[in-house]
């Protein structure tokens, strides 16, 4: 048979060219098979590693972040970045960090909120305003990942006094919404309640509750909701920086989920951490 080995196995002809062993069609659907099984146990440990290397990237961006406002502060004698909120139509003053909400279509993705904002000539990147863990929809109606900000920043820093007035508005005034013993702060020397290595500055907020450039939460021991939230997108954690310039990952003990904003907090432990680096 022309040096063509045959057998019969199983009712299925095997040939042999040159005797060189074959497959059946019962071994190559086994060999796919267990090729599937072993792509279905791997992809829970690459998507693990996905999430741990969007993680560090997360890092990466707020430490940016957190290199920029240190870096404004320097060259403006001291003084912080503005954090300012125009009262109607809720949305970040000219005069902020950046401008624009997250919940309004026109400005959800449009980067020139990002550049047009005081920190963006020490940054010079819109990507790191935003997380690259981003899924699902926005509050607004688009894809998550086509937003242009996902972080927000603690209310006192840079937060506006009674007596400032903005290009675009009327200003909410920071005390109202923390409290009359949690005064803004507008300069680095003021940073001491609590110091710089546990203030926050920077945090990569939650898609129910992310909308203006400020994060807020009330403070005090009776307080049961959030107000703004934290994101629970690394592995039921958010990245976020301090006034020292450093950056952490924290892991939330309650929130296992993206709140919404005012979502209720009753015996939530993760609510009193985010209150005592804001200031309580």
């Amino acid at each position: 048979m022309n040096g063509h080995k045959s057998s019969q196995i199983g009712g299925w002809c095997r040939v042999e060219p040159g005797g060189l062993p074959g497959f059946t069609l019962i071994e190559l659907l086994v060999v796919i098979a267990i090729i599937g099984i072993l792509a279905a146990m791997l992809m829970p440990v690459l998507e693990k590693s996905k999430g741990r290397a969007q993680g560090i990237q997360c890092l990466n961006n707020m430490k940016q972040l957190a290199t920029a406002w240190v870096m404004y502060g320097d060259d403006n004698n001291q003084r912080l970045a503005l954090n300012w909120l125009i009262q109607s139509p809720w949305t970040s003053a000219p005069e902020s960090w950046v401008t624009g909400n997250e919940t309004t279509l026109d400005e959800a993705t449009n980067v020139a909120c990002i550049k047009n904002g005081r920190l963006y000539n020490y940054v010079k990147s819109p990507g790191v305003y935003v997380c690259p863990s981003l899924t699902g929809m926005a509050m607004v109606g688009v894809p998550a990942n086509t937003l242009v900000r996902s972080v927000s920043m603690n209310g006192r820093m840079g937060g506006a006094l009674p007596a400032d007035v903005s290009t675009g508005g009327p200003i909410w005034d920071t005390s109202q919404m923390f409290g009359s013993n949690y005064p803004p702060i507008r300069a680095f020397s003021a940073i001491q309640g609590p110091a710089p290595v546990d203030a926050l500055v920077f945090m990569d907020e939650s898609l129910g509750s992310l909308d203006d450039c400020f994060f807020v939460v009330q403070l005090g021991s009776d307080i049961t909701s959030w107000q703004n939230a934290p994101t629970a997108r690394h592995g039921f954690g958010a990245t976020m920086s301090f006034a020292d310039g450093h950056v952490e990952l924290w892991h939330w003990r309650n929130i296992t989920t993206e709140l919404d904003g005012d979502a209720p907090a009753i015996g939530d432990a993760d609510l009193p951490r985010v209150q005592k680096i804001i200031g309580q």
